[in-house]
């Protein structure tokens, strides 16, 4: 424990507020021999539930925003690029007549890119770590996600390099996407390599909470949406097919 005949300022989170007090640390015999838990993982944990629940109420789901905008995805937890073109809230009723030669000024613009230094090494004291956002923000639900690689990447032969580099690494990088505004589209783990199959999988989760992709408001897949990626050559080959 701490040695100290001063003062020291703590700060105390409560139910009812963030409160500051001083403290002098006990000097009396057989202090020094006490064993102060160590509450980290209990703190990652409070982290993770207050991280969610100030999503909730700074996003508006807290206050039923999903039926001042019913157009968005019931429940989404992600911060809407203002600038963006969105029709229902930032679009003039008939811009689906824009003519050809103007489409590019209400074209969705997205960027790609994979991060091979964003890793993490398997957890084995942390077994049950998921996320409690569930899939409503910018990251796939992991369970669902991991089912849908599983059947694609891990039934195709790895390279022995890529398998030695990222040895006991539960997650090898990651890839990112962004508009045109530097607003977070999306972000996804990758496995070994940057496969399509992920690239495929993030692009959609997407375009879903954009609600283009199996939205019931079909005049807003009308949208021209380009990509950036540095291999975006090779990845629009059989697009069409691995999207349906």
């Amino acid at each position: 424990m701490p040695d100290s005949e001063e003062d020291l300022l703590f700060f105390i989170v409560d139910v009812n507020g963030i409160h500051n007090t001083k403290l002098q640390f006990c000097h009396c015999p057989g202090a020094d021999n006490r064993v102060v838990s160590d509450l980290y993982s209990q703190f990652c944990i409070v982290m993770q539930v207050w991280t969610v629940l100030t999503a909730t109420k700074h996003l508006g789901q807290a206050h039923d925003i999903d039926d001042a905008l019913p157009h968005r995805p019931k429940g989404s937890l992600i911060v809407y690029c203002p600038a963006c073109p969105e029709p229902h809230f930032n679009m003039l009723p008939g811009w689906e007549k824009t003519p050809p030669e103007f489409r590019h000024l209400i074209q969705m613009q997205m960027m790609l890119n994979g991060n091979f230094h964003l890793n993490r090494y398997i957890k084995n004291t942390d077994p049950h770590d998921t996320s409690l956002f569930r899939g409503l923000a910018y990251i796939p639900d992991d369970q669902v996600y991991q089912d849908y690689v599983k059947k694609i990447v891990l039934a195709t032969k790895a390279d022995q390099n890529a398998v030695k580099k990222f040895k006991n690494m539960a997650v090898s990088g990651s890839a990112n996407g962004q508009c045109g505004h530097v607003f977070i589209k999306l972000s996804i783990d990758l496995q070994m390599r940057e496969w399509f199959v992920n690239v495929d999988y993030a692009v959609a989760h997407a375009l879903r909470q954009q609600r283009i992709c199996g939205s019931a408001d079909e005049s807003q897949g009308t949208l021209d949406l380009l990509i950036s990626y540095d291999i975006s050559c090779a990845l629009k080959m059989l697009s069409a097919g691995r999207f349906q």
